[in-house]
């Protein structure tokens, strides 16, 4: 499987990057979201108190007004299975805003996907 983002059409990555990595951008605890039609508002970034690398996913649920009112972790994917980084990330999950829209359905699934690294 691939990675990265698929819509538009251009160059993806940065010209000094690094062939092969994981990471698409942003420091310590960063990421990204798929959550079809949603704009993020508000994506608060987990704690990160750890050496630890890699990413953790989360399910997450949002309603109409782009609330999260679930969350469920790690999901497949993850490379980090310490639970209090799990818990970190769920907890930043649930934090998080969406734009609203009254067209979506009532409960929408999506993920967010945090990457950590060193500094």
């Amino acid at each position: 499987q691939g990675q990265g983002n698929t819509q538009g059409s251009g160059q993806q990555g940065v010209e000094n990057g690094t062939s092969g990595a994981a990471n698409f951008n942003g420091p310590a605890g960063h990421g990204s979201f798929s959550l079809a039609g949603r704009s993020g508002v508000s994506l608060p970034h987990p704690a990160y108190n750890s050496s630890r690398e890699g990413k953790i996913i989360v399910k997450i649920w949002v309603d109409r007004q782009g609330n999260v009112t679930k969350t469920e972790a790690p999901m497949q994917g993850t490379t980090i299975l310490d639970e209090t980084m799990i818990e970190q990330a769920r907890r930043a999950a649930m934090r998080s805003k969406f734009n609203a829209d009254p067209d979506a359905a009532v409960v929408q699934t999506g993920t967010i996907t945090y990457v950590f690294r060193k500094q």
